[in-house]
């Protein structure tokens, strides 16, 4: 991983922390809510990012 991608993680973990439970959806966890950041934060960086490769690999240790 690169210094770039750090960055990205640290930023998106820092959104969920400042936006905290306040903002959450009602019924979402607090490890959904971050990583829904994370996964803002990939796509905005790299526009091939795929939400569902990223879901399946996070919940089903799937990387196809």
């Amino acid at each position: 991983m690169s210094r770039k991608d750090y960055r990205i993680i640290a930023e998106a973990l820092r959104a969920a922390y400042i936006g905290g439970y306040c903002s959450m959806p009602a019924g979402h966890s607090a490890f959904t809510f971050i990583m829904i950041e994370l996964a803002t934060a990939l796509k905005k960086d790299n526009s091939h990012f795929d939400w569902d490769k990223f879901h399946s690999a996070v919940f089903k240790g799937e990387d196809k």
